[in-house]
C-alpha cells in the first residue's frame, strides 16, 4: 500500500517537473511564446536589443529618444517628474514625465517579493513584458489601448529584477470624470457607451477578460474610449464557465455596478447600452 502510494506520488511530482520546466523555458503557453518571440520581428516599427542583462524595446517613432542612456539606468526616466498618480513602494511606480519636452507616462515595475519571484513570475516574464505584450495583442484585435514607446527589462538571464514602459500621455478624462453628472457630456454618452460596450464585446469574441476594467482605467478622447492600465488581462483558450462567469463579474456587472454608484439618476441607461442595445 505504502509503495503504490509512493509511486503515485513520485508520478504526480515528476509531471509537476515537467509543467514546470515546459513554463520555464516557453514563458507562457506555446502558442504564447512563438507569438510573443515573433512579436517584434513582424512589425518594423519597434527597434529591439537583448542581452543577458537586459531587454529593450523602442518605437520607432520615439528613436530620438535617449533610450541608450535610459537602458543603462532606467530609473533616470523619472529624472523630470511633473506628477506621480500612483505609487507602491514595494511594487508600482506610475508617473506623469517630461523627455525632450514632451509629456509621456511611465510605469516602473518593481521586483516582488522572492518566494513570489521564484515560485510564480521568473519564468512568466515581467509584469512590464506582459503588460506590453496584452497591449500589442489586443491592438492586433481592434481594441483602443494607450500607445506604447518604450519597454526596458532588467534581468539576470530569464530571471527579471525590474520593469519599465513608457506610454504616450493621454490628454482626456477618465470614464468616472466623464459620465460623471456634472461632466457636460450627457449628449454623447450613448455613443461612449456602445464604444465600450464594443470593446466588451471584442474581448469576448476573443476570449480575453481584463481583471481591471474599471472606470478609472478607461480614458474618453472624442468620446471614443481607449483602455489603459492592461496588467491583469487574461487570455483564455476557450469560453468555459469559468470564463463566462469571470466575463460577467469582471466586465458587464463592474462596470455597471460602479456607473450606478457613480451615477444612480441614469442607472438604467447604462444597463441598457451596456446589455440590451443593438450594436
Amino acid at each position: 500500500m505504502k509503495t503504490k502510494i509512493i509511486q503515485r506520488s513520485s508520478f504526480l511530482l515528476l509531471i509537476l517537473l515537467i509543467v514546470f520546466i515546459l513554463e520555464l523555458f516557453l514563458e507562457f503557453t506555446p502558442k504564447d511564446w512563438l507569438y510573443t518571440n515573433n512579436l517584434f520581428k513582424q512589425h518594423k516599427e519597434y527597434t529591439v536589443q537583448k542581452n543577458f542583462k537586459r531587454n529593450l524595446i523602442v518605437s520607432n517613432r520615439t528613436i530620438q529618444l535617449p533610450y541608450q542612456q535610459f537602458n543603462k539606468n532606467p530609473d533616470l526616466i523619472f529624472q523630470k517628474t511633473k506628477k506621480v498618480f500612483k505609487e507602491r513602494a514595494q511594487s508600482t511606480k506610475v508617473a506623469l514625465v517630461e523627455i525632450n519636452g514632451k509629456e509621456y507616462v511611465a510605469k516602473k515595475y518593481a521586483q516582488p517579493s522572492r518566494l513570489r519571484w521564484i515560485r510564480k513570475v521568473s519564468y512568466r516574464g515581467s509584469k512590464a513584458y506582459r503588460a506590453w505584450h496584452h497591449a500589442f495583442l489586443l491592438s492586433q484585435i481592434g481594441i483602443p489601448t494607450a500607445r506604447q514607446e518604450m519597454l526596458i527589462e532588467t534581468k539576470w538571464g530569464r530571471f527579471w529584477k525590474s520593469g519599465y514602459i513608457l506610454y504616450e500621455y493621454l490628454d482626456g478624462l477618465t470614464a468616472e470624470e466623464y459620465f460623471d453628472t456634472d461632466s457636460g457630456f450627457q449628449d454623447s454618452w450613448d455613443f461612449t457607451l456602445l464604444e465600450i460596450r464594443k470593446i466588451l464585446t471584442t474581448l469576448d469574441d476573443h476570449s480575453i477578460i481584463n481583471g481591471d476594467l474599471t472606470l478609472r482605467n478607461i480614458m474618453i478622447i472624442n468620446s471614443k474610449p481607449i483602455l489603459i492600465d492592461l496588467d491583469r488581462v487574461h487570455p483564455y483558450r476557450f469560453k468555459h464557465p469559468l470564463y463566462k462567469r469571470r466575463y460577467r463579474k469582471e466586465h458587464v456587472e463592474k462596470l455597471i455596478a460602479q456607473l450606478k454608484k457613480l451615477n444612480p439618476e441614469n442607472s438604467d441607461l447604462f444597463e441598457y447600452y451596456l446589455k440590451n442595445a443593438p450594436l
